[in-house]
Order: structure tokens, then sequence, then C-alpha cells
């Protein structure tokens, strides 16, 4: 008889410790069910209205969410206009023309319009005070800071364009490095640091001209026209470099990293292929780029599975976020980034495989999901 109650406790007890196994199994189950979830719903996806019969076009995003474009004009020509959530598409009755568009948190835009004579102009546009012509004829502004400051580039004649600042009352500066054939200056910090680049090859440089103990410029390390390049408020610049990786030998591998003039080299993320480029750095050293993928049945049917360009976020926390999985992208359509703000906001164009833009989105983080 006792044997039979210790067989039968023993019994009891192997079913409680199955059960407690399965529990705790489906809690673990749970549990990363959960975890996947949060990662997968980071952002919540806008879709921009339409203006004029075509997609407005985003180029520049302030950290309010205004953001500058072009649309379509009943005239069949494009214009520069603003989107907001209060008051939609507002175009600015400013020409558009081919280059890109830069607003700051006063919702001031610099950018290249056409001028009363027909040639290519740079502008600064004031919500206050409106349009402002800058530089000659043939002169760009590329981008603009929270100071009001402009920068870009404007023909010396005779001679090729120069990196130009403009500033208020204190007008126009040349930048141009001494014995450099050319210069333009792309992107500019609220400290007045300006990255840009000099000579026939396009190398990079950097001008602080705010303070008094740097040189007039510094070149940078890397190939300068090899990518795209960013600069932020904490004085970093976004770019490329290959490294061999750490304790390895063989080929070198390209990394996206910052660089900064005061300190060491802060090498970020491999880049997978050849294909794959940098894109966008804000402040808080989040950075959008692009990587070119090729399904798994590309290799027997090329032709109906064509090398597809895919979107990330890489946050110095979480890491590499896919983009495009928010989107409900058809299988031929691609995810063209236009900006990251320092909000971590990401606003872009879907397109088709022709080219053709579908829609306008734009990327908020959901703010629950991203506590640090």
């Amino acid at each position: 008889m006792g044997q039979v109650m210790d067989n039968a406790s023993e019994a009891r007890r192997s079913r409680l410790r199955l059960r407690v196994v399965a529990f705790a199994g489906l809690m673990a189950a749970i549990a990363v069910v959960y975890l996947a979830c949060e990662q997968c719903h980071l952002y919540s996806v806008l879709t921009l209205p339409s203006y004029g019969g075509e997609p407005f076009s985003p180029c520049a995003m302030n950290d309010h969410g205004q953001i500058v474009g072009v649309v379509a004009t009943a005239g069949g020509g494009h214009s520069v206009a603003l989107w907001d959530r209060q008051q939609g598409i507002r175009e600015l009755r400013i020409v558009a023309c081919d280059g890109s568009y830069g607003i700051n948190n006063c919702g001031q835009v610099a950018g290249i319009t056409v001028d009363p004579n027909g040639g290519t102009r740079a502008f600064l546009w004031d919500p206050q005070t409106g349009l402002t012509l800058l530089g000659q004829r043939g002169s760009r502004a590329c981008a603009i800071n929270n100071r009001g400051q402009v920068v870009g580039d404007s023909g010396m004649e005779p001679g090729p364009p120069h990196a130009v600042l403009w500033e208020g009352a204190h007008g126009m500066r040349d930048l141009n490095p001494p014995d450099a054939q050319a210069s333009m200056a792309e992107c500019l910090n609220d400290s007045g640091q300006i990255l840009g680049r000099f000579g026939v090859d396009g190398g990079l440089c950097l001008w602080d001209p705010a303070n008094p103990n740097f040189t007039d410029w510094m070149s940078l390390p890397g190939e300068g026209g090899a990518c795209n390049h960013e600069l932020n408020n904490g004085g970093y610049v976004l770019g490329e470099e290959f490294r061999l990786a750490d304790g390895k030998s063989g080929w070198p591998q390209r990394y996206a990293m910052l660089w900064h003039k005061d300190r060491d080299p802060v090498w970020l993320f491999p880049l997978a292929d050849l294909n794959a480029h940098v894109a966008f750095l804000n402040d808080a050293n989040q950075v959008v780029y692009c990587e070119s993928h090729r399904p798994a049945l590309a290799r027997w049917f090329p032709r109906w599975f064509p090398p597809r360009e895919s979107s990330f976020l890489w946050d110095p926390t979480r890491g590499r976020i896919p983009l495009d999985g928010y989107l409900r992208l058809g299988r031929t359509d691609r995810f063209g980034t236009s900006d990251l703000n320092n909000g971590g906001c990401i606003v872009g164009v879907v397109s088709s495989d022709g080219g053709v833009k579908k829609r306008t989105v734009l990327l908020e983080p959901i703010e629950k999901r991203w506590r640090r």
C-alpha cells in the first residue's frame, strides 16, 4: 500500500512540474511576442495630402513638424510650399527649380528659385518679411540654421563658384579656401560650423567662422564625393569609411561613421553592400540609411525578383530598425527618405518601380515605445 501511495505522490509532483514548465514557457512566449510587437510598432504613419493632382514632394523638416517641399501649380509649373498639421499645404508663391530646400525652427526657408530675369538665384523666405533674393545670378542656398544663417555658393565673376555664408546685416561672406579652384557649402549647424567641399575632386572640408581659435577651414579625411554627408549640432559629421574589423584580416569593410574635429572617430555599423549609403543624421546621432537587398528567388528568377532598396534607421540604443514594414509597400515599391528631424520623425516618398511618386508619408515615433 505504501508503495502505491508513493507512486501516486510522485505522479502528482510530475504533473505539477509539467504544468509549471508549461506555464513558464507560455509566459516566455507571451513576453517574446510582446517585445516583438513593441519593436514592430515604434512609429505611427501619416499620409500627407496631394496637391494639384500630384503628391507633395518633401525636401526638409524642422523640429516642429513643418515640412518644406514642392507642389504642382494650376498653371503646370511647380511652387515651393509648406505643410503642417494646422494649415495643411500652403504655396509660398516662389517658383521651384532643381535643388534642395531647407527650413529652420522659425519657419524660415532657404533654397533656389527663378529670379525676374529668368536666372536661378538663392533665396531666403521669412514668414513675416517674405522673400529675399541672395547673392547674384546662379547662386544657390543649400542649408539654413536656427539663427537664420544661410550657406550655399555664389559665382565670383570671373571664375567658378565659391562657398558663401549669408547672415543678415553682415551680408555675404566668401568662404573659399586659399588656392582652391572652387568650393561649395552644403550643411550648417546652430553653432555656425559649415560642412562643404572644395577643389575639382570635391574633397570635404569644415569651416568654423564663429570660433576665433579655429583656422579658416580644415580638410576632412575620406572620399569627399563617395556618399552623402551630414553635420549635426553636436559637431559630428556623418560619413562612410573603409576599415578592418577588430582583430580580423582580409578586405576592409565600409562603415558608417561619425567624425568630430576634437574627438576620435565613432564607428557606427557596417554597410552591407556596395549600394548601401547613409542619408541623414540628427542631434541624437540617429542615422537613416539605405541598403539594396536581393530576394531569395532572384537567383532563379532575376527578372521577376530584382534587387530592392530598403530604408532603415540606426539608433544608438536600439540599433537597426527596418522602416519599410510600416508602409505596406507593393512588390516593386520603394521608400525614399527625404529628411530626419531631431525628434526622430522621418518624411519620405513611396514610389513605384518606374519612379512614379505614389504618396508622401511621415513616420512619427510613438513616445511610450521609445522610453529609454
